[in-house]
C-alpha cells in the first residue's frame, strides 16, 4: 500500500512539474534584417516584440505572437543604363519604406543544456510596406527559426534567435533573415508548477509523458503512451514489450521475444554422450526451467534431436529421434501435456555448430526446444 501511494504521489508531482512555471513570456527584441538581393532593400534595423503563451495545451507546443518593425529602410535601385537618363531624378533612384511584420507561430522548448535552453519555431505572418516600390508587394510569409534562452533568473533570460522568412511575390519568392536579441520576461505564475519548482524539481518533460526529465528513466517514450511514475511503459517481465501489448507477460528475463512479447526461442539444450540417448542428471535444471515456463505460457513445442556427423545418415536420424523422445517423456512426466509436444529428428542434416571441432560436435549431440504459438 505504501509503495503504491508513493508511486501515485510521484506521478502526480511529475504531472504538475511538466507544466511551465510561468504562463506568459514577453520578449522585446532588436536586431538586423538581411533582405534578399532582388528586392532592392538595404539591411534593416529591426525592433519588435514576441509574446509566448505557455500551458495552453497539454502537449509541449507553445503559441507565439510576434511583431517586427523596420523603419526608413532604404532601397538601392540603380537604373540599367550606364548613365541615368536626364529625365530620371535622384528621387527616382532612391527611396525608403517602413515595414511591419505581424506573425503567429508555434515554439518548442528543448530540455535545458547547461546554461542554454534551445528552442525551435515555425509560423506565418503578414508583411506591410509603406512604400512597396520596384515590384515589391505586401503579402503573407512563412517563417522558421531557432535560438536559445540564457537565464539570468527564474523570470528573466537573454533571448537570441535567427528567423528565416519566405514571401511569395508574384512570380518570385522573396526572403529575409532576421538576427534578433532581446530580454525575455516570464510572468503569470503557474501555481502548481511554481510550487514544484520551489521544492527543487526541474520542470522539463521532453517526451511529454507527464514525468519530468530529472525523474524520467525512459526519456523517449512515444507520445500518448501510458507510463509509470518513472516515465516508462509498464513492462513486468522486462522484455521490451509493454504490459498492455504483451501476450506473454511472464517471459523469463533475458529471453528474445517477438512483437507481442512472447519468446521467439527458449535457451534450452540437453547434450548427450557419443552414440547415446540417455539424459543425465546434469541437464535436469534446464529441463525443470523449461517445464516451469511451459506451465505458465501458451506454447506448444517441437523437441528437436540432433547428432554430430559421425556415422551414417540413417543411423543418426534414428539416434536423434530417440534423443528427442527421451526428453519429451521427461517433460510429460513432469506435467506437460503430450499434446503440446512433438518429437522431431534432424540427425546430422541441420547442425547448430561446426563438426570440425570436439566442442562443435558436442553441441550438435543435443536436443533443443522450438516454441510454437
Amino acid at each position: 500500500m505504501m509503495k503504491r501511494a508513493w508511486m501515485m504521489s510521484a506521478l502526480l508531482v511529475a504531472q504538475i512539474a511538466a507544466a511551465s512555471q510561468y504562463n506568459f513570456e514577453i520578449s522585446p527584441v532588436v536586431g538586423i534584417g538581411i533582405p534578399e538581393g532582388n528586392i532592392l532593400l538595404e539591411n534593416e534595423t529591426i525592433i519588435g516584440g514576441e509574446i509566448q503563451i505557455n500551458n495552453l495545451f497539454s502537449f509541449p507546443i507553445k503559441p507565439e505572437l510576434s511583431a517586427y518593425y523596420a523603419t526608413d529602410t532604404d532601397y538601392s535601385y540603380e537604373p540599367p543604363a550606364p548613365t541615368p537618363p536626364l529625365f530620371l531624378s535622384p528621387a527616382d533612384m532612391s527611396a525608403s519604406t517602413n515595414i511591419w511584420r505581424l506573425g503567429m507561430g508555434a515554439v518548442y522548448d528543448y530540455t535545458e543544456e547547461g546554461r542554454f535552453r534551445p528552442f525551435a519555431k515555425i509560423g506565418a505572418g503578414y508583411e506591410n510596406m509603406s512604400n512597396p516600390l520596384y515590384g515589391n508587394k505586401n503579402g503573407a510569409y512563412g517563417d522558421i527559426g531557432a535560438g536559445a534562452k540564457i537565464p539570468f533568473s527564474e523570470q528573466v533570460a537573454l533571448k537570441l534567435e535567427a528567423i528565416y522568412m519566405l514571401k511569395p511575390n508574384g512570380g518570385r519568392y522573396d526572403s529575409n533573415l532576421l538576427a534578433l536579441a532581446g530580454i525575455s520576461f516570464a510572468f503569470g505564475a503557474h501555481e502548481a508548477a511554481a510550487a514544484t519548482a520551489a521544492a527543487g524539481y526541474r520542470t522539463y518533460d521532453s517526451d511529454g509523458d507527464g514525468v519530468i526529465d530529472d525523474n524520467d528513466q525512459c526519456p523517449n517514450t512515444p507520445r500518448g503512451a501510458e507510463v509509470d511514475a518513472f516515465g516508462c511503459v509498464p513492462d513486468s517481465d522486462r522484455d521490451g514489450v509493454g504490459d498492455s501489448h504483451d501476450d506473454c507477460p511472464e517471459t523469463p528475463i533475458g529471453f528474445k521475444v517477438d512483437k507481442v512479447g512472447c519468446a521467439a526461442s527458449f535457451d534450452f539444450s540437453v547434450e548427450f554422450a557419443t552414440d547415446s540417448a540417455v539424459v543425465t542428471s546434469t541437464h535436469m535444471d534446464e529441463i525443470d526451467a523449461f517445464v516451469d515456463y511451459m506451465k505458465v505460457n501458451p506454447y506448444r513445442a517441437k523437441i528437436v534431436g540432433r547428432t554430430d556427423d559421425r556415422g551414417t545418415n540413417a543411423y543418426n536420424e534414428t539416434l536423434s529421434k530417440k534423443r528427442a523422445e527421451a526428453v519429451l517423456q521427461i517433460l510429460v512426466s513432469k506435467g506437460i501435456s503430450a499434446e503440446r509436444l512433438t518429437a522431431v529428428a534432424k540427425g546430422e542434416t541441420d547442425p547448430i555448430a561446426t563438426n570440425a571441432t570436439a566442442e562443435g560436435r558436442a553441441q550438435n549431440r543435443s536436443v533443443r526446444a522450438e516454441l510454437i504459438r
